[in-house]
């Protein structure tokens, strides 16, 4: 399957074991931007990961994530 397809059933994995607090807010090509209770952002970031690289493929998928406290104001502005 075509790696688009992957990122679309890493998704959809995602979605299905997602805390119901945790939005899925936007998809751009392989990356995923969610958001998620401050109390339980590592742990939802930990399962993206692993629904990412859980992903049947001929070479390793590896994914990675970056979480913290910003705003899109503090987006917009770096």
């Amino acid at each position: 399957f075509p790696s688009h397809d992957k990122n679309k059933q890493a998704l959809i994995d995602f979605y299905r074991v997602k805390d119901p607090r945790t939005i899925i807010l936007l998809t751009v090509h392989d990356e995923f931007l969610i958001s998620a209770p401050l109390a339980i952002v590592k742990q939802e970031a930990d399962k993206l990961v692993s629904c990412m690289e859980n992903q049947k493929c001929d070479a390793p998928l590896i994914a990675d994530c970056i979480y913290g406290t910003y705003t899109w104001a503090e987006c917009k502005a770096a």
